[in-house]
Formats: structure tokens, C-alpha cells, sequence
């Protein structure tokens, strides 16, 4: 089972890196073409008293992550790309549009769709979206603007879309891990209608459905904790809110994995296992064995045997690399992992890619069948 904790961040470190970061990083100014009166536009240092980059660009945005996001003109045609600090086109410019690099990746458009791409072009969130925002605490806005019924949605830094663009109404604010939302109902002559409101996590989990609790007074001080007000029922604080939560998800194969991809990317251990296992075996998602490969390698580092066993079992069944899948079985074996010695037994009994070991495979039957593997009981009675 799951246990929901705080993922503590260390604030003065973080803080001091970041001064050490945004002090060394070149800054955009403009001069005007002396021919046309365009601004240009390059990068100096942080006093302002040296030129890093010459003038040169249509237009630009500022370092992040130590790249800039350029424009140039090209045959009527404005394009973006993305620069180093030494000026060099790093991703050429070809993008409509190109928002700055956070959390590793960037929206950019093409083709009038805004995806996600990463710092070496490659494509990680398909063009299919009318509008993006940047990452945030692994996650970033995707939204359809119009006039009268803007819609809204989040992807995550994994790459999943959590939460569908069109079923809310409003922006994501949140506040911690939560942010009220919106449905809008389109009314007459497409003009809003009455509206829904409810409370998501920033898993992409409704902790609390539309239409459950109030627009305009959402939530109410009790002691020393604000909670959530709902209709019809007692005020949920975050205690409750995080059971209802786990609750969802233990009930719910797509919450679970919502859920485990939030804990695995704010790095929570048994959230690197859960979401390496379900990759691993298609549960709730489409199988992803590179992936899964990755989780439950971290899980491992951390001395997770189930971990180390369902590597093993990656390797045999997905990878057919059978030394690989020795290793690991072996590994886990070492840290007591009953499932392992059983797969160990399966192997030097059947001879499968190692030297045939009856005796050996007794033994591990053996002791697979102490630690309360059933298979394992069953075959010894």
C-alpha cells in the first residue's frame, strides 16, 4: 500500500543555486537597425556593461536552463529556435513559436499545434494542442482559448495527459498540490451558464467531484487548518483529502497510475516501484518497457527487491537477455525475496539458458516455499 508523505525541498539550496545560475547567465536587450528602425535584439552581462551576444535576432526571450528561445525572419516568415550563451543555434530555428526551456522541456509550435520538445529537439509531446504553458512542478497547461468557452487540461513531465483538454473551464491555480476548478455550462447564444465547481490534485485526481462544493466560498477555517467545504457533508481537511485520494486510487487502475507517476516524479521510492510495475506489466497503461526498465532500476538503487525481481522478470520475458535476468533474480534472492528464489527455481530446474541444476533448483524450491510463496508450497506437498 501506498503511503502518502511530504516531499521536503531543500529552499536554501535551491535558492542559492538559483543566484548562482541567474548571475551567470547572459541577459536580452535591443538596440534599433540604424537602416529599417527594428529592434534587434542580443544579450549582455548582468551589469550591463558588456556585450555576450551581438545584436542579431527579431526577437527573444531570456536564458532558461542555459538556453534562449530566438526568433529570426526568414522570407517573411518569423521563426524560432533556440540558442547557447555563445550564440550558436543549438535547435535551429523552424518552430512558429517557441516557449523557454523548464523541467528539461519546451513547447514549441509547428504546423499551428503546440508540443513539447526536448533539449535536443526531439519530440516529446506530440503537436497536437492549441495552446501550452510551461512546466511547473512537473506538470504544464494545455488549453483551447476561445472567446467564449476557453477549455483546459495537464500534461505531466512524463509525458501523459492527466487530466483531459476541454473538462474544465478555468486556469489551474494551484495552491500546494490542489487548485479549485471549473466547469462553465454554455448557455444561450453560447453566453455561460451556471457553473460546477470541485478540487483537483495535481496528480490529475479529482479528490472532489464537480458540482460538489461551492464557486464562491470554498473552503472554511476549523482550528488552526483551512478545509475544503462540500455539499452535503462535513469539511474535508487534507487528511481527508489525501484517503480520498488513495481510496480512488486503489479502486481505479488510471487514478493509481496518476497517482504513482506523481509520487515516482517527486521522488517517492515505492512510487519509482509502482510505476516502473505497471509499465512493466500494462496495468492501467500501455506497456512501456524502457521505461519500466528505468522506475524500477531507481526503485533497486534503493534496495527494493520486488524491484530487483521484476527486472529480472523484464529481462527473461521482454528483453530475452537471460544473464541479465540471473543477475537480478539473484540479486533479489540475496535480500530475502521469496518470488526470486522461486524464479530461480524455475530456471535451473528447467534448464532454461543456464546449465540444468536439479538439486540446486530443489533448494531454492525449497526455500522459496519457507517464505510463503504458494506456487512454491503447492508444488512440495
Amino acid at each position: 500500500m501506498i503511503k502518502m508523505k511530504t516531499i521536503l525541498t531543500s529552499i536554501i539550496l535551491l535558492f542559492l543555486g538559483l543566484q548562482q545560475s541567474e548571475a551567470q547567465k547572459p541577459y536580452k536587450y535591443y538596440e534599433k537597425d540604424k537602416a529599417t528602425g527594428q529592434k534587434i535584439y542580443g544579450f549582455i552581462d548582468m551589469d550591463k556593461e558588456k556585450t555576450l551576444i551581438a545584436p542579431q535576432f527579431y526577437n527573444a526571450n531570456e536564458f532558461r536552463e542555459g538556453l534562449a528561445a530566438v526568433a529570426v525572419k526568414k522570407e517573411g516568415k518569423v521563426l524560432w529556435g533556440y540558442i547557447d550563451i555563445t550564440g550558436k543555434f543549438v535547435l535551429p530555428p523552424k518552430y512558429e513559436d517557441a516557449l523557454d526551456f523548464s523541467e528539461g522541456l519546451a513547447g514549441v509550435k509547428m504546423d499551428g499545434k503546440y508540443g513539447f520538445i526536448n533539449k535536443q529537439g526531439e519530440v516529446f509531446i506530440p503537436f497536437k494542442y492549441p495552446r501550452v504553458d510551461n512546466f511547473v512542478n512537473h506538470v504544464a497547461m494545455v488549453w483551447n482559448p476561445d472567446l467564449f468557452k476557453s477549455t483546459y487540461g495537464l500534461v505531466n513531465r512524463l509525458g501523459y495527459e492527466i487530466v483531459p483538454l476541454g473538462r474544465y473551464t478555468s486556469k489551474f491555480t494551484f495552491n500546494g498540490d490542489f487548485a479549485v476548478v471549473f466547469a462553465q455550462d454554455t448557455g444561450v447564444n453560447g453566453f455561460f451558464g451556471g457553473g460546477k465547481a470541485g478540487l483537483l490534485h495535481i496528480s490529475g485526481i479529482e479528490a472532489v467531484p464537480l458540482g460538489k462544493m461551492s464557486r464562491e466560498d470554498p473552503s472554511v477555517k476549523v482550528g488552526d487548518e483551512w478545509r475544503v467545504k462540500v455539499f452535503g457533508g462535513e469539511p474535508l481537511s487534507m487528511a481527508d483529502l489525501n484517503n480520498i485520494i488513495l481510496e480512488k486510487a486503489q479502486n481505479d487502475d488510471s487514478i493509481f497510475f496518476k497517482l504513482v507517476m506523481y509520487l515516482a516524479l517527486n521522488g517517492n521510492e515505492e512510487g519509482y516501484y509502482h510505476l516502473g510495475a505497471r509499465l512493466l506489466s500494462g496495468r492501467g497503461v500501455a506497456k512501456n518497457i524502457e521505461a519500466a526498465l528505468y522506475w524500477l532500476n531507481k526503485s533497486a538503487e534503493t534496495g527494493n527487491a520486488d524491484a530487483m525481481n521484476d527486472m529480472g522478470i523484464c529481462f527473461q520475458t521482454e528483453k530475452k537477455n537471460y544473464a541479465e535476468a540471473l543477475k537480478w533474480f539473484k540479486k533479489a534472492a540475496d535480500l530475502g525475496d521469496g518470488h526470486a528464489y522461486y524464479n530461480l527455481y524455475l530456471l535451473y530446474n528447467s534448464g532454461d539458458h543456464v546449465e540444468k541444476d536439479e538439486q540446486l533448483a530443489r533448494k531454492y524450491l525449497q526455500i522459496a516455499a519457507e517464505k510463503g510463496v504458494p506456487k512454491a508450497k503447492e508444488l512440495l506437498q
